[in-house]
């Protein structure tokens, strides 16, 4: 297992350096540390492992989306940062490829934290609070910090 405390999920063509690079692909533009499809969890991770989790542009193309998160709460250490891009569902591009099974808006990751409606709706068995939420229409950045007790 690589010891970075950090980890890139979908990495893609974007490695990035101090990090676990994870994508399902490997080819001669895309070459991940660990090859893994992510709808399996992120059972290969242990828990408390890393500081920081990035997701660029990842988590539409992902169907088990709750299971995901959930396992991302998992390995984040108390107070580690999960960094997430997602197309607004609003933009020109949430629909446009062939495989995205899912849409985010201004309201998706209030589901998962403590204290808004969207979380007492649904009471999920993690948290994470919301550092940074914010759209330029096209992309959504949020920032959560995992909560844990």
């Amino acid at each position: 297992m690589v010891q970075e405390m950090n980890i890139n999920l979908g990495c893609g063509r974007h490695r990035l350096e101090g990090y676990l690079n994870i994508d399902s692909k490997c080819d001669k533009d895309n070459n991940p540390d660990i090859i893994w499809n992510l709808e399996r969890g992120l059972s290969i991770i242990p828990s408390n492992y890393a500081e920081a989790i990035w997701a660029n542009m990842v988590l539409e193309h992902i169907v088990a989306y709750i299971d995901l998160m959930r396992e991302a709460h998992r390995v984040l250490k108390n107070g580690g940062k999960f960094s997430i891009n997602v197309p607004d569902s609003n933009g020109s591009n949430a629909w446009g490829h062939p495989e995205h099974v899912r849409g985010f808006n201004m309201t998706s990751f209030r589901y998962f934290e403590k204290g808004t409606d969207e979380y007492k709706a649904y009471s999920p068995d993690f948290e994470f609070k919301t550092e940074k939420y914010e759209t330029t229409g096209e992309v959504i950045s949020v920032i959560l910090v995992a909560v844990k007790e």
